[in-house]
Order: C-alpha cells, then structure tokens, then sequence
C-alpha cells in the first residue's frame, strides 16, 4: 500500500478536462511544416507535463481545427475569456487541446 501511494506521489498527474484560462494572448500558425498551430493564454497551465509551457497546441488535423483557430482569433481580438479542453497528452512538448470555449458559454 506505501509503495502505491508513493508511486503516486513520483508519478507526472496526466490530466484531460476542461480548464478556465482567461483571454487569449496570442496565436501563431505554421509549427512544424503546417501540421500544428499554437497559442497562449493568461493562465499558463502544463496539464500533462510536457517540456513546453510555453503555450499549447492544436493538430491541424483535427475535424476541428478550422474552428478551434476562428475562435481563438475571436477571443483574441475581443479579449473574451475562454477555456480549453485538453487531451492529457503532449503534442510537440507541449500540451494538446482540442476544444475551445468562449467561458461565457459553461458547457464544462
């Protein structure tokens, strides 16, 4: 039972879920030969332990990619809040998200 608490303890927390943020402080496109674009947030947060965080990026494979990015320009221009839905994995070092919300709209 000891051994398992601290195996617990070392371990990295891998963390998948929703996460308030705050506005968006910026947003950059073209990583890695245009496979992945990233951005940044008020609140910084490195949710699976990457080597990275200096932001978080999104797949531009993703189905949803195109309006993941709108929206963060949106929330960037208007200085809305948001939150961001990340997967608990790393993509590039730094952490992966795949959904983003205007926070007024509290789905999470």
């Amino acid at each position: 039972m000891i051994r398992l608490w601290l195996m617990m303890l070392v371990s990295p927390t891998v963390f998948a879920g929703w996460a308030d943020v705050g506005s968006v402080t910026r947003v950059h496109s073209g990583h890695n030969n245009g496979t992945v674009f990233a951005f940044s947030t008020e609140t910084m947060i490195n949710v699976a332990g990457c080597t990275s965080d200096r932001g978080y990026f999104v797949s531009e494979d993703s189905n949803s990619s195109n309006r993941i990015y709108s929206l963060l320009l949106t929330a960037y221009t208007t200085g809305e809040q948001v939150a961001i839905y990340t997967t608990g994995g790393c993509l590039e070092g730094r952490p992966e998200v795949n959904a983003v919300q205007f926070k007024k709209t509290s789905y999470h």
